[in-house]
């Protein structure tokens, strides 16, 4: 079995970063290396950033510093943990792919996204969506923020006989996604350590399920 933690979203576009975010802060604390643990815990394809987006301007790409301007209290104290994913888990950032989303999965992996969106609740608000609750929405509901987003993909998915055998959500609602702008607002900052523990949770659940 494989668990695929798929981040969606675009730095350049403010908080449609959030998911690229919270994949990358898994990825942090899953491959810190301890004194006694020089092994990484994590499956990566070839560590490449999504393609057309750039990291933050003169950020270390794979560090989450200064996300904002509220960044570092709870993201700091966090990273200072190790955590192990489970076995088979694949994390990756697949920035904004439309449709090509269903090509990164197969019929038999469980699969988690990691995405931004407006359902009109509160900025930072962290929503978990099972498959038959995604599937169940109407096309073109604009939960997620990007033109074809994941409700186009996984109805292309259904008819194509290719959506995975399990699949969450869990989605982070956002405040501004202007683009070319880089950085999280506050609200949607705080939400990176939650998020991420959801995902944990997650994991833990497909693993001994």
């Amino acid at each position: 079995m494989r668990c695929l933690v798929l981040g969606c979203g675009n730095l350049l576009a403010a908080d449609d970063a959030i998911g690229l975010w919270v994949v990358r802060y898994l990825k942090e604390l899953a491959t810190k290396k301890e004194p006694a643990d020089q092994e990484a815990s994590i499956n990566e394809f070839d560590g490449q950033k999504p393609s057309g987006q750039a990291p933050a301007s003169g950020e270390d790409p794979d560090k989450l510093g200064e996300v904002g301007s509220d960044s570092g209290q709870a993201l700091t104290a966090s990273r200072e943990k190790k955590i192990k994913l489970p076995p088979g888990t694949v994390v990756l950032e697949v920035g904004t792919p439309g449709l090509n989303l269903l090509n990164y999965w197969a019929p038999e992996d469980r699969v988690i996204l990691v995405d931004a969106i407006r359902s009109g609740r509160p900025p930072g608000t962290i929503q978990r969506l099972t498959l038959t609750e995604l599937l169940s929405i109407e096309r073109g509901n604009n939960l997620t923020v990007h033109g074809l987003g994941i409700i186009e993909a996984l109805e292309l998915a259904r008819l194509t006989d290719n959506l995975p055998a399990e699949l969450v959500l869990i989605g982070i609602e956002i405040a501004n996604e202007e683009p070319f702008q880089i950085g999280l607002s506050p609200a949607v900052e705080r939400a990176i350590v939650p998020a991420a523990e959801m995902v944990q949770a997650e994991l833990s659940r497909f693993y001994l399920s």
